[in-house]
């Protein structure tokens, strides 16, 4: 088998598009090969970011115009039946928006790129490795990267044991409002560019201002991202992530705009009973406009990265909860680590030290998350208990509110 330095990457979001710009720099010939037709750029919501870590995958000391809100501290109010405190704590937080961190990396990323065009299958061959792509094209290389995300297709062929990620008990209800979507008192409390956060045990919930759809960092012309980590039994799933007539089959996400008016009225009716102002309007205004969408929450924890010249990155070699702020940050660390361990090695070392580098990072994660996850949703099991029987604190009373 030869050691050249062909590859071909399969997906072309985040990670594939990083591991592109990565290996390209480490002299390999690069492919990447992306399904949708369309641009990704408008997937996803706000995102936290480390920006050293972009400029090191992309090859760059900087770029002034990548649109990056820089925070000065995290707002945190506890919320207990009618009490509510609240304290900042000091910090340095980066954030932007997955569809301004996608462009930046697909403007950058030179090599050649195939949309529209599915991988069907990977085959070794006595010269390398083979893909099938769903037009009848053959693509030979000496390198493939798995890189098409957490129901990932071909995870299996470096872990056949059992791939597929389990559901973690809970979902993550998002919104993503325009700032003229805000009332005044809304855009006042958020505009000061702090992480927000707000928990009424075992419930949770994180709102912080990303760049526009453009781009724009321009106070008006942004948006504020949102989320609420809700614990979800399996068997209502299919209910929940329904369309208006029919019972979900896509147990996984729930795309913007497209949350059922029965489970609107649901996730309101909740939101009425544990969410002091100013969430309580944030909720109120993303369901007015259409804004809501959802994620299930799934873990996969790996057993290997790497299976002969077959490498997994990102949500294809680990799936872990959003509650670890890993996610797209994760698929670049995976991506510039590749690239690392691929600079002066063959292929075969190369992989070998990417395992060892990365593998138990990405256990530890899923772990972690897992760990928060298991809590959070026993708590949210005892608090319907109580409810239910009558015994504790009245959890229908609403907290009390304050002005923002």
């Amino acid at each position: 088998m030869t050691d050249s330095r062909r590859t071909i990457i399969i997906g072309g979001s985040i990670g594939g598009l990083g591991a592109g710009l990565t290996l390209t720099q480490a002299g390999f010939s690069v492919t990447v090969v992306e399904r949708s037709k369309a641009g990704l750029d408008e997937r996803g919501g706000g995102l936290g970011v480390d920006f050293k870590l972009i400029n090191a995958v992309r090859g760059r000391t900087g770029d002034p115009n990548f649109p990056l809100i820089v925070a000065s501290g995290r707002r945190v109010t506890a919320v207990s039946g009618r009490h509510m405190e609240s304290w900042t704590e000091r910090m340095v937080l980066e954030h932007s928006s997955w569809g301004a961190l996608y462009r930046a990396l697909r403007n950058d990323y030179s090599g050649t790129h195939v949309t529209g065009v599915a991988a069907t299958a990977i085959h070794e061959t006595t010269e390398g490795m083979r893909v099938g792509l769903d037009d009848g094209r053959l693509l030979d290389a000496d390198l493939v990267v798995v890189a098409d995300g957490y129901n990932s297709r071909f995870r299996c062929l470096v872990a056949p044991e059992r791939p597929e990620p389990l559901y973690a008990g809970y979902v993550l209800w998002r919104g993503l409002l325009d700032e003229a979507m805000l009332s005044p008192e809304m855009r006042t409390f958020y505009s000061d560019d702090q992480l927000h956060l707000c928990s009424n045990p075992p419930y949770h919930f994180v709102a912080y201002i990303i760049p526009g759809t453009d781009g724009s960092l321009v106070p008006g012309y942004r948006r504020l991202n949102w989320g609420w980590y809700y614990a979800v039994p399996s068997k209502d799933l299919p209910r929940l992530f329904a369309a208006e007539d029919s019972l979900a089959t896509d147990l996984r996400t729930v795309p913007i705009g497209k949350v059922a008016k029965v489970v609107q009225q649901e996730i309101a009716s909740v939101g009425a009973s544990v969410w002091p102002e100013p969430w309580l309007s944030v909720l109120s205004a993303t369901l007015e406009h259409d804004r809501l969408f959802a994620a299930a929450i799934y873990e996969y924890v790996p057993q290997r990265l790497v299976g002969n010249r077959v490498v997994l990155i990102g949500d294809a070699g680990h799936v872990a909860s959003p509650i670890t702020g890993s996610g797209a940050r994760f698929a670049l660390q995976d991506a510039h680590q590749l690239g690392t361990s691929l600079q002066r090695r063959t292929i075969a070392e190369g992989l070998a030290d990417f395992e060892q580098q990365r593998l138990y990072v990405s256990r530890d994660l899923v772990l972690q998350g897992r760990a928060w996850g298991q809590n959070f949703v026993r708590e949210a099991t005892e608090r319907t208990k109580a409810a239910t029987s009558g015994i504790g604190r009245d959890h229908s009373a609403k907290p009390a509110r304050t002005s923002a």
